[in-house]
């Protein structure tokens, strides 16, 4: 009989051990959720300010951009632009086949064959990718090339007319065809790639940031943040 009461009031002591283990650790389950979430919270905030931060920071589509003309007459005069570069190109190509140029690879040995064929590209890509959304690789390339192709013509054309121009006029017996040639790729692709710099932001700098700089008090605060878990 004293057996049955001591396992009797064992299982008793032992029911109730149990159940406290069991509430213990529900206790201990909610508060590492608790945890748990209010980590995945902070994390989460943090990720949606470093995304806007980058939204902010990301440089944007210019190419789209219009000065002084609306973005139809722009269009319109990309496209004269690309015209006109391929009669140029059309027409380099035919001036082959002589002492000076017997071939097409020989046209490379001139640095203006570089400069115009640079602003052709241009021509052709920026009608192609100008409506490309801010996060593609294939605006930014253009704009590179554009300001590559716009520096060289830059420093190209005002060299030629000034210095050598001249001497081919005394020295080298041009014809009308020859001179109206030079004028075209010096010249006219020189203003019609500026025109293209003036009507676009192009070579005037990129606006990265749409609106005031981020504080560095925000920029400390998302690095805390991510610290954590680290």
């Amino acid at each position: 009989m004293q057996i049955l009461c001591n396992f009797a009031l064992f299982k008793t002591n032992f029911n109730t051990i149990s159940l406290r283990t069991i509430k213990n650790i529900e206790k201990k389950i909610l508060r590492m959720t608790s945890k748990k979430q209010a980590a995945q919270e902070t994390l989460d905030e943090a990720q949606g300010f470093m995304k806007k931060l980058w939204d902010d920071l990301e440089p944007k589509n210019t190419l789209n951009t219009s000065f002084f003309i609306s973005r139809d007459s722009h269009k319109t005069f990309r496209y004269f632009t690309l015209i006109i570069n391929t009669i140029t190109f059309l027409w380099t190509l035919t001036i082959t086949g002589t002492d000076i140029m017997p071939t097409h690879f020989s046209l490379l040995q001139f640095l203006t064959i570089w400069g115009f064929m640079i602003c052709y590209f241009y021509s052709i890509l920026v009608i192609v990718w100008q409506d490309a959304p801010d996060h593609s690789n294939k605006w930014k390339c253009t704009y590179i090339l554009g300001e590559v192709g716009f520096a060289l013509q830059l420093m190209i054309c005002p060299f030629f007319f000034v210095v050598l121009f001249p001497v081919m006029l005394t020295e080298m017996n041009l014809g009308p065809v020859d001179i109206a040639y030079n004028i075209l790729i010096h010249g006219i692709v020189l203003i019609l790639v500026w025109l293209e710099t003036f009507f676009n932001p192009l070579s005037a700098g990129v606006k990265v940031l749409q609106k005031s700089p981020i504080p560095v008090k925000k920029l400390m605060i998302s690095f805390s943040y991510f610290s954590k878990f680290l």
